[in-house]
């Protein structure tokens, strides 16, 4: 049958020479074959080709085009995310000058980025794991976007405090959205 054409395949790429010993052989045992069904390659159904056991369905494996959509999407979004990072230190003269910030200041005004990251880097993947990863990094993508909006606020404001809660907002969002990027 199919289920059992699919297993030998899957037997084959994965290297397993022998089909009566392990985990394939019981995969074997264990599929529900129809003794009734034409198996011609006419009648042919190749979308459950790969489907394996039929306790355990395959995922569906999106189109080509949907995965190199996403994979474009991921890129831009760790791409738009530096950009932003390094927004700042390149308008250092312009915020040193308006802002009468020492250098000294303005480094610190580059660290609050790094503050939440000893505590988003640590819990970021148990709470994809929890509560899924595109839920997450939903969120991780707020967070970056309204902490660039307070940024970009801050830079016409007559006070740094914008500054450092849009940096530390986009610091959460950011560093968290590379500990799971991974995944995606």
């Amino acid at each position: 049958s199919d289920q059992a054409l699919a297993l030998l395949v899957n037997a084959t790429r994965e290297g397993r020479s022998s089909m009566g010993t392990g985990d394939v052989g019981i995969q074997l045992a264990s599929l529900r074959i129809d003794p009734t069904s034409d198996c011609t390659p006419s009648h042919h159904d190749s979308s459950k080709l790969f489907q394996g056991p039929a306790s355990t369905p395959a995922a569906p494996v999106p189109s080509i085009w949907i995965r190199l959509l996403a994979l474009f999407l991921s890129n831009a979004m760790m791409i738009a995310s530096w950009f932003a990072y390094m927004s700042v230190p390149a308008m250092e003269d312009v915020l040193t000058e308006k802002f009468a910030l020492t250098p000294s200041d303005f480094g610190g005004l580059l660290s609050v980025y790094q503050l939440p990251n000893f505590v988003s880097a640590f819990f970021s993947g148990v709470l994809a794991d929890k509560f899924g990863v595109y839920r997450c990094n939903t969120l991780y993508c707020a967070l970056v976007l309204i902490g660039n909006l307070i940024t970009a606020a801050g830079y016409s404001s007559k006070y740094v405090y914008p500054l450092i809660v849009g940096r530390v907002l986009y610091g959460l969002g950011a560093e968290a959205q590379s500990v799971i990027q991974v995944s995606i």
